[in-house]
């Protein structure tokens, strides 16, 4: 299972095969805790496909029998779940419950949220939980292009939330990396670039995302590509990471937001035996062997020159940690 890369570089490792800790069991499992959202981003492959959340026949909010199930799993190999999805995860009504399950399992947490639903008592329960990142998609730094990108929330109470869990986490000195995010659409003004170094004075690290077009947003992609899309290389995320839907379904992979492929569901089959079974270890092969047309969501893929295998969540994380230790 490994393939020699000859040519090396900033995003592409000195051989592709599967990453070290993830022999066993991925690193990381993106799992969908809420199917439903309270914004409506302009961008959002869900706001501009709305049939997508209708038609996948996915539960409204992970109930927690499926994500108990997930979080015992991923205890035995301190895996990290990483908490995002399709919708807004603090809709969930058991999700500090299920955040709290997951920590006592001996499970890594990660979340992604807009912010806007945090109040004292989350924020509290978050930190003495041990969570350890939290990560804000936010893509502005004031209300005017705030209203722009993240319709029907406020910037305001988003921010406020930011300061408030920035300034709890460090009066109860606990260890949780507070994250934003920003989608890199450029501008002819900089806003984003402007926004990242805003945001930079306030949190411990500030994520700058690919926009991504999912294989159903028009929009010309006018970000930089990490990958060439001539000399396509293996995908890094099924060497590392696997989804999981509101349902307990295991997908191949995030880009599949129609959720057409299905490789398990933790109610019935094991997280390790779907990584290490059969099916996963084919389509791996496939990647590296550069056969990506056997594989319909690969050969479809619209985002795939912006995957990189070193410039990554855990590569965020590192930077947070020492921005955090230093500030």
């Amino acid at each position: 299972m490994d393939n020699q890369n000859k040519s090396g570089g900033t995003h592409t490792p000195e051989e592709y095969k599967i990453k070290e800790g993830a022999e066993k069991f991925p690193l990381l499992m993106a799992i969908s805790a809420s199917n439903v959202c309270n914004s409506r981003c302009p961008k959002c492959v869900y706001t501009q496909n709305p049939e997508l959340r209708k038609t996948y026949g996915s539960e409204p909010f992970m109930k927690p029998e499926v994500f108990n199930r997930i979080a015992d799993e991923a205890g035995k190999y301190n895996s990290l779940i990483r908490i995002s999805g399709t919708g807004e995860p603090f809709l969930n009504p058991d999700l500090m419950e299920e955040i709290e399950y997951a920590k006592k399992a001996g499970a890594r947490i990660g979340v992604i949220t807009n912010g806007s639903l945090l109040d004292d008592d989350k924020i509290r329960r978050i930190l003495e939980a041990g969570v350890e990142a939290m990560e804000f998609s936010v893509d502005a730094m004031d209300e005017e292009h705030y209203n722009q990108v993240r319709t029907g929330l406020d910037f305001n109470v988003v921010k406020n939330n930011i300061l408030k869990m920035v300034k709890m986490r460090d009066a109860m000195g606990k260890k949780t990396l507070i994250l934003v995010s920003v989608v890199n659409s450029p501008t002819e003004d900089n806003y984003v670039e402007k926004t990242v170094e805003y945001w930079k004075g306030i949190v411990d690290n500030v994520i700058s995302r690919k926009f991504l077009r999912w294989g159903l947003i028009e929009e010309e992609n006018k970000t930089k590509e990490y990958l060439s899309k001539k000399e396509r290389v293996p995908c890094p995320f099924p060497f590392e990471r696997l989804n999981i839907d509101t349902s307990g379904n295991i997908r191949f992979c995030g880009y599949d937001v129609k959720y057409n492929v299905l490789m398990g569901n933790v109610m019935v089959d094991t997280i390790e035996s779907v990584w290490t079974g059969e099916k996963f270890d084919e389509w791996r092969q496939y990647h590296l062997n550069r056969e990506f047309d056997k594989i319909p969501m690969c050969r479809d893929c619209t985002d795939f020159p912006y995957r990189s295998w070193n410039y990554n969540y855990w590569n965020v994380l590192k930077e947070a940690e020492k921005n955090k230790k230093s500030g």
